[in-house]
């Protein structure tokens, strides 16, 4: 097996994580018809009558209701085609590198999988909205407001404009916060199902490691930036930032080191080359991105420390022209 046909493995498995993007759509989607309905309920109703408020509700919470079924679904298949495509990257991977490698068990069959495959943090996403939905119409009732005014203040809540010329999805409010989730929860599962795979096969391969891989580019966070290239034996944590992570978006890991990671781990043994001759080229775009900040680091420094000896300067010259 050679190192070409394991960088091509690689580079599949990386270009997997592209996936959860275009999944991430059906709830955005979603969000926008809820928008759309939403408008036509309200902006098309005419003036709040109090003979058609509790119509109103009712037909506010079927609205609602409705689009969180549809959320919550999209979310169930999303994970699963996430968890699916964490197995068939890893099984990809080692059989690049052992010709006698077949895949196992899809991993859904563990009771591990449970922990993973789950929508509580979209379902509770969904209830924050019907809730949040709700009492700006009763608010709005309350301040007699117009619905074109409560429409409005809904718009900011879902954080979805719908206007002539100008449309913007997942920037703000509910829509961004999907966003992240999805995005978030679907990388997770996949890590998730390769580190099963990974766990499942070091009783095959005693020797089996994992490599952090992260993402060379401006938007990676530093930790993850000096995290690239450790490795570490399956079933060991790897340190980031501080903290220890079974795998990159591990649910153990603060907000600030999982949410919208774009880190990955790969399966390595020794026998398969040396590890730069796998990595090399994304680690050399790495290498370059560090140095690019450290120098940024170091010019910012370098400035911040002239500034103050400019004002002390100044100062002293002032104080000197007083006495």
């Amino acid at each position: 097996m050679g190192k070409r046909e394991l960088r091509a493995a690689i580079k599949r498995l990386l270009k997997n994580t592209d996936l959860t993007w275009e999944e991430t759509q059906a709830i955005l989607a979603a969000l926008a018809g809820l928008h759309g309905e939403l408008r036509r309920l309200l902006l098309e109703s005419g003036l709040y009558r109090p003979a058609e408020i509790g119509r109103l509700l009712a037909n506010l919470e079927a609205i609602t209701t409705d689009y969180a079924r549809q959320i919550v679904v999209a979310n169930q298949a999303a994970t699963l085609r996430a968890w699916q495509r964490g197995i068939s990257g890893f099984d990809d991977l080692v059989g690049a590198a052992e010709l006698t490698w077949s895949p196992g068990l899809t991993g859904l069959e563990s009771e591990l999988v449970r922990q993973f495959l789950t929508t509580s943090r979209i379902v509770s996403v969904t209830e924050e909205m019907r809730a949040a939905i709700r009492g700006q119409i009763v608010s709005g009732v309350m301040m007699e407001s117009t619905p074109f005014e409560v429409m409005s203040a809904i718009t900011n809540i879902l954080g979805i404009r719908d206007l002539r010329g100008f449309r913007e999805i997942g920037t703000t409010g509910i829509s961004a916060k999907a966003e992240a989730i999805m995005r978030t929860e679907l990388l997770t599962v996949q890590s998730a199902a390769s580190w099963t795979g990974m766990a499942d096969a070091k009783n095959r391969f005693p020797d089996l490691e994992q490599v952090w891989l992260a993402t060379g580019d401006n938007r990676t966070r530093w930790e993850h930036i000096i995290a690239h290239g450790q490795r570490v034996t399956v079933g060991e944590p790897f340190i980031v930032g501080g903290e220890k992570a079974r795998f990159p978006r591990d649910p153990s890991l603060s907000p600030g080191n999982r949410i919208n990671c774009r880190c990955d781990a790969i399966p390595f043994r020794a026998e398969w080359g040396e590890q730069d001759d796998l990595i090399g080229p994304l680690s050399k775009q790495i290498e370059e991105e560090r140095k690019r900040r450290e120098e940024e680091r170091r010019k910012q420094k370098q400035e911040s420390i002239q500034s103050i000896l400019y004002r002390s300067h100044r100062w002293t010259r002032v104080d000197a022209d007083r006495i």
